[in-house]
């Protein structure tokens, strides 16, 4: 009976063509094909070089190296922010840079927290 099955099955693949691989498109008709880019994305792709430049220069003005209480600048503050993860002014303070345990140093410190957690 295995035999009969065998040779059924033998038969049908026998009849079977195999399916030629289509022929490549003309890199014109293959062009057409691709999707086309987002609308938004050109507006987007021309601004973020000019928010970066904005951004950076931000970052690069003087009060971001200026000493601030014991010595910690706003760009310590806003690497502490974007690196170890702090959460808020009280996290920054306390645990990231240890300003906040004294607390006149906490209240000098105060104001550069905030305007790091303004520009993250």
């Amino acid at each position: 009976m295995n035999d009969r099955l065998d040779k059924a099955i033998r038969a049908a693949a026998a009849n079977i063509v195999e399916a030629a691989p289509p022929p490549p498109l003309h890199p014109v008709a293959a062009a057409r094909q691709r999707h086309k880019i987002p609308f938004w994305v050109l507006p987007a792709l021309v601004l973020l070089p000019v928010l970066g430049f904005l951004y950076v220069r931000a970052l690069a003005s003087e009060t971001a190296v200026e000493p601030g209480p014991l010595g910690v600048t706003l760009a310590e503050l806003i690497f502490a922010i974007t690196h170890e993860g702090a959460a808020d002014v009280d996290d920054l303070l306390d645990r990231r840079t240890r300003v906040g345990l004294v607390a006149e140093d906490r209240a000098a410190a105060l104001p550069m927290a905030e305007r790091a957690f303004d520009l993250v």
